[in-house]
């Protein structure tokens, strides 16, 4: 009789060995599946926030054109958007690209007239790239202010020819410092006494005055010490010839009084300067086609924007309150007429603009910076007859906007 076989009961650590390899498994591939799809989001995130962090570099690249294109204009000012930004832009920005504050970013910028105002108004489109074919566009609304732009000095020697200034005796006194014409001080902040367009004419201006003379040139960056510094400064960014003929231009498109007179006294000028006392002023836009001598007893007074196209030599006496823009050079001297003596006598309250200066022994010569002599050259035209500011309107980013007419994106 053969017995019945018995069945072995099962390993049960096999079997549970075999679970828990299952469960291994299936718990990597999870993990692996998480870790993946950490990755992938990762990458995307971290994608998402280069594409962020480029394009508002490139935003801000683009903004920072917008703020050097504005400072670029409001240096000299403008009288008209057209003639004075677009079709003068070559020179003001240049042809190139400029390097951008963020490494690997460059610029440029282009204005646009307003058709329906472009004298007064217009756009700056500024267009960025940077590394990566980064680039971003910002459109600036902008328009001509009434603020004029600030004055280079109490005397502005625009020329970029070597000067010969002569500075004889003591009489004379340039202040750009702020005053009333009327009398006291101004609100302005100060501008130098006397300013050049470039180092080597404010030196040769310096080494013109004797020790005795340091402190008849004050303003901006005077110090009276011993010996006192004379506020005569360098402003490069001043109008050049170029620009200063371009303003003189277009002031002469405004309505003006042109004099051919070669000599001025006061039975010949009968008021065609403009007026100035009593007040309140009525200035005068006027331009003199040549040299003119102002010669005679009594006293010739104006206001406004007097524009000379030779040299403006002062024997006599004058009293003004604006602008006096000279193409040649300012004189006031001595002068011996039929053997009688008579001492040039100015007064001028606002800024002379000239090529250069000669204030001689004998003559008193006094230059005072003035906001409101300024202004009331300004009103010659309204407003608009000194080169003013601009300002910005709105802006538009083009990567959140349409390009079309309307925004101005490219």
């Amino acid at each position: 009789m053969h017995a019945t076989p018995r069945h072995r009961p099962r390993d049960r650590r096999s079997t549970e060995r075999g679970i828990a390899l299952v469960f291994v498994t299936f718990a990597m591939a999870a993990l692996l599946v998480a870790i993946t799809g950490a990755l992938v989001t990762g990458t995307s995130n971290s994608q998402a926030a280069t594409n962020y962090k480029g394009s508002s570099q490139a935003h801000f690249a683009a903004e920072a054109a917008l703020s050097e294109a504005v400072q670029r204009i409001n240096r000299t000012g403008i009288i008209d958007f057209q003639n004075d930004v677009i079709d003068d832009w070559s020179n003001r920005w240049g042809s190139t690209w400029h390097a951008a504050p963020l490494t690997g970013f460059s610029y440029t910028v282009t204005p646009v007239a307003n058709v329906a105002n472009p004298t007064k108004r217009g756009r700056l489109v500024a267009r960025a790239t940077g590394p990566g074919n980064l680039s971003n566009a910002v459109v600036a609304e902008v328009v001509r202010t009434d603020e004029f732009s600030t004055a280079p000095g109490a005397i502005y020697l625009a020329t970029d020819q070597t000067v010969n200034p002569t500075f004889n005796g003591n009489n004379f006194h340039i202040d750009g410092n702020d005053h009333s014409y009327l009398g006291g001080s101004g609100p302005g902040t100060p501008v130098p006494g006397l300013s050049t367009r470039s180092q080597p004419n404010t030196s040769e201006v310096i080494s013109e005055l004797g020790s005795g003379q340091f402190d008849n040139i004050v303003g901006l960056g005077f110090q009276n010490s011993s010996p006192p510094v004379p506020s005569v400064m360098t402003s490069a960014w001043a109008p050049s010839i170029d620009q200063m003929n371009d303003f003189i231009d277009d002031l002469l498109t405004l309505p003006h009084t042109t004099m051919s007179d070669s000599q001025l006294t006061p039975a010949t000028l009968a008021g065609r300067l403009g007026n100035l006392t009593p007040p309140p002023a009525v200035p005068a836009l006027v331009y003199s086609t040549g040299t003119v001598e102002v010669k005679g007893a009594g006293n010739i007074q104006g206001s406004g924007i007097w524009i000379v196209e030779g040299d403006l030599i002062v024997t006599g006496t004058l009293n003004y309150a604006g602008l006096i823009i000279v193409r040649g050079k300012t004189t006031v001297k001595q002068q011996i007429d039929d053997g009688l003596e008579v001492t040039g006598n100015a007064t001028v309250y606002g800024s002379i603009w000239s090529q250069d200066v000669d204030f001689t022994a004998s003559g008193s010569s006094i230059v005072n910076y003035s906001t409101d002599a300024l202004a009331l050259a300004n009103q010659v035209s309204g407003g608009h007859a000194l080169p003013t500011t601009i300002k910005v309107l709105a802006m538009a980013d083009c990567a959140t906007v349409v390009s079309n007419a309307v925004t101005g994106c490219p």
